[in-house]
């Protein structure tokens, strides 16, 4: 599942230059000693924003094809009426009262198809921060927001159902009666060095296991304007068991992710030090997959399989450039868009 950068709460395109050739190395710098490294799954494909349009590619970096979808976020596990669709947001202009940030609406696109963008969220009384497509059955998607209701406001992780064409199966829009709260957070505030004060929702980033497994941040601070949050694993199949930390304590925490490896049992997250890993047992030492340097720092990620991980690698100066790798755990990084001279910034690997 993809990654979504907390930092400015939507996943923003950075530029690129290429960068041909170039070799990353993560904690180790060097393969696992005493058998050979597992090849890149084959059949997997790595979906990547390239300057606008969207854009596929092999496990290996081969047959790059332009897609026709233009909107970059984080992307379904299954696809509707024959595609992928895009989550993501935009500014929608008002604010909720006391404000400092307009608020944001959430739209779906398709990927690999025209059309959209689709509307799924423009309610003056929410703000959303962060979204994702849930598995299962049933389409839905969930978000972060902090919701204006009573003359107050709370917040938490909602859940709305999507509307889809009984024939194709395409999405056609969603259900904005149907809004619910299925986990419960409160308003977190930040103000800035000139006074303005924003609200977000403690309960921000967050990635779906399954149907009913969840991993998202919670307990959220700021010293920057950057959101720090503990990962917590919870599953709604049991709901009288407490969420489970997987951080261990005064280990680093997250600012964007997560990403959950498809077997469930790792855990990847970012911040401005470097790209992390954590089990999901519960309160984990991290593991470095790559660290930042004073000129380049990791981007949007997502697990290839149970071994691999596709991630952005950008510069640090304005504008941005960044190009798309492919890591195995414990080892070096292969540039996969050295031969693209665009931006390119990992989306989802399916």
């Amino acid at each position: 599942m993809g990654t979504w950068t907390k930092a400015s709460r939507w996943l923003v395109v950075a530029g690129l230059a290429a960068l041909a050739g170039e070799l990353v190395l993560g904690s180790s710098g060097s393969a696992l000693a005493g058998k050979p490294p597992p090849p890149p799954p084959s059949g997997k494909l790595i979906y990547y924003y390239s300057t606008t349009p969207a854009w596929r590619m092999a496990s290996d970096g081969s047959n790059k094809t332009q897609l026709q979808g233009n909107a970059c976020g984080r992307m379904s596990d299954v696809r509707y009426g024959g595609t992928y669709y895009i989550v993501w947001g935009d500014f929608a202009g008002a604010r909720l009262p006391g404000d400092g940030e307009d608020r944001m609406q959430l739209l779906a696109s398709p990927v690999e198809t025209a059309g959209g963008p689709i509307v799924i969220v423009n309610h003056a009384d929410y703000k959303v921060v962060c979204c994702q497509f849930r598995p299962g059955a049933t389409p839905r998607v969930t978000f972060s927001a902090v919701h204006h209701v009573n003359g107050g406001f709370e917040a938490g992780l909602y859940q709305i159902p999507l509307t889809t064409d009984p024939t194709t199966g395409a999405i056609t829009g969603a259900d904005a009666t149907a809004i619910t709260r299925i986990i419960e957070g409160s308003v977190f505030t930040y103000t800035s060095r000139t006074g303005v004060t924003y609200f977000w929702s403690q309960v921000m980033n967050h990635d779906w296991l399954n149907e009913t497994k969840l991993v998202y941040g919670d307990d959220t601070w700021s010293s920057d304007g950057g959101a720090w949050s503990q990962l917590y694993l919870y599953d709604f199949a049991y709901p009288g068991v407490p969420r489970l930390a997987l951080i261990a304590a005064n280990q680093p925490r997250m600012i964007w992710g997560p990403a959950v490896s498809p077997d469930g049992t790792r855990v990847t997250y970012g911040n401005y030090t470097a790209l992390y890993e954590v089990t999901t047992g519960g309160n984990a030492t991290p593991t470095v997959w790559v660290s930042s340097t004073r000129s380049r720092q990791a981007t949007g990620f997502d697990y290839l399989d149970d071994s691999y991980l596709v991630y952005g690698w950008r510069t640090t100066s304005y504008p941005p450039v960044s190009d798309v790798y492919r890591k195995l755990r414990g080892s070096s990084a292969a540039n996969l868009t050295g031969d693209v001279s665009a931006s390119c910034v990992p989306v989802a690997a399916r």
